[in-house]
């Protein structure tokens, strides 16, 4: 485990032993404004919180559940700008750079016959066709 290494990481995996459903390093370096939690669109973007917890509550649709049909996803980075009242000085001087999709995924599949139940997670890069599978592993 490369994670292990990494200093203060025990931090993240006693608070959350799961964290490997949530967290890759492989990226493209981009934050993706759809798909970001309230707390780091806050923290990388210097907006107010609140309007950070208002945004993913608008992105999550009217079931307020993330990654289901009914999601909302902005068009184009001036709609989040604009949605988290951030001026055009202040976000052209952010230094994260932002996107409004990662070409990074991470894919969960759950198979089961009878008893047995079999679980595949695969992190793919789809900024290249063929997609590329950066890690898989099965449960």
């Amino acid at each position: 485990e490369q994670m292990a290494q990494v200093l203060h990481f025990d931090l993240v995996i006693r608070r959350k032993s799961d964290w490997r459903q949530f967290f890759t390093v492989w990226t493209d370096g981009r934050l993706d404004v759809n798909a970001a939690p309230a707390d780091l669109l806050a923290a990388v973007t210097g907006a107010a919180h609140s309007k950070a917890v208002d945004m993913v509550t608008y992105l999550s649709g009217a079931d307020g559940a993330r990654n289901t049909s009914d999601d909302i996803r902005f068009g184009n980075l001036e709609e989040a700008r604009l949605f988290l009242g951030i001026s055009p000085a202040a976000w052209s001087a952010l230094t994260t750079p932002l996107s409004l999709e990662s070409p990074v995924v991470r894919m969960l599949s759950t198979g089961q016959s009878g008893p047995i139940k079999a679980n595949l997670s695969m992190v793919v890069n789809r900024a290249v066709s063929p997609f590329t599978v950066l890690e898989q592993e099965q449960q």
